[in-house]
C-alpha cells in the first residue's frame, strides 16, 4: 500500500458496557485505533422512510493491516459514524479493504 493514498485520519471505534451501582447498563464507544485511511465514495441515495428523509451513503475505506478489527466495530471520520458491512484482507497490499454505510443518528 502506498502511504501517499491515505490521507485521511480514521478511528476504529468499539461498544463497551459499563454497569452502575443498581446494575443499569450504559453503552458507549471507545476509540480502539486512530489510522490513517483511503476514503472512496461507492454509492449514495436518498430514501424517504415514515414520511422522513434518510441520506444512506457508502464508503471504501482502506487501511494499512492491523489484527483485531471485526464487523462488531464502527468508523469515525469527518464527525459522522459509520457501521462496518464488511471487512476484506488484502494480502498482496497488507491492508483491510472495509466497506461500511453511515449510520443515521
Amino acid at each position: 500500500m502506498q502511504a501517499g493514498l491515505l490521507r485521511d485520519w480514521v478511528e476504529i471505534q468499539q461498544e463497551t458496557v459499563e454497569r452502575d451501582q443498581l446494575g443499569g447498563e450504559t453503552r458507549k464507544w471507545e476509540t480502539i485505533l486512530r489510522t490513517r485511511a483511503r476514503i472512496q465514495d461507492k454509492s449514495g441515495d436518498l430514501k424517504e422512510e415514515n414520511r422522513e428523509a434518510v441520506f444512506t451513503a457508502i464508503k471504501n475505506v482502506s487501511i494499512r493491516y492491523r489484527p483485531g478489527i471485526t464487523r462488531n466495530m464502527r468508523l469515525a471520520w469527518g464527525g459522522e459514524n459509520y457501521r462496518i458491512l464488511s471487512i476484506d484482507r488484502n494480502r498482496k497490499n497488507m491492508s483491510w479493504d472495509i466497506k461500511c454505510e453511515l449510520i443515521n443518528e
